[in-house]
């Protein structure tokens, strides 16, 4: 056997054990042995933009149930529970016309939350700030409503605090 194919097949036995060895990040780490529920508190609404408080709750309810790492259970049979407030609703102008009118803003929304881990009564986190945003034009081809920039701020929101309750470390 040459040193050619020495090489060869040593580099593939190693990418085969990388393979079967499942090295490397995990995108989805367990919470910890039995966490399979949580269940989501509506959230309180501090802004005054109407019912923001139940369209997070939506949106974070369905981005749990559309990841399917933890099942979004009632109160009674959860692991954890989340819980918290809409604290901020905030959209700032980012450039401007010649003439001095808005054309692109960013939408921002910021909640303050909860994680605890039911069975054992002991907080995961509490009191974190998690935000969404969304940037979007007023004038172009790529213009979008207010509504548009605050649905996809919604789900950025709740990719966000899917993200940080499954990924504690």
């Amino acid at each position: 056997m040459n040193w050619k194919s020495k090489i060869s097949s040593s580099s593939f036995l190693v990418l085969l054990l990388m393979l079967v060895g499942g090295c490397g990040y995990s995108p989805r780490p367990l919470l910890g042995t039995g966490l399979r529920s949580i269940a989501i508190d509506n959230l309180e609404n501090e802004t005054y933009e109407h019912s923001l408080g139940v369209s997070v709750t939506k949106a974070v309810r369905d981005e749990f149930i559309f990841d399917g790492t933890l099942k979004v259970v009632g109160d009674a049979q959860a692991d954890l529970l989340l819980s918290g407030a809409v604290i901020g609703y905030t959209f700032e102008p980012l450039s401007f016309s010649q003439s001095d009118k808005a054309e692109s803003y960013r939408l921002n929304i910021r909640t303050k939350l909860t994680l605890k881990n039911t069975k054992t009564e002991k907080v995961v986190w509490q009191d974190k700030i998690i935000e969404g945003d969304a940037r979007y034009l007023l004038v172009g081809s790529l213009a979008v409503t207010k509504a548009q920039a605050q649905d996809k701020a919604l789900q950025n929101l709740a990719r966000e605090i899917l993200r940080q309750t499954i990924d504690i470390w």
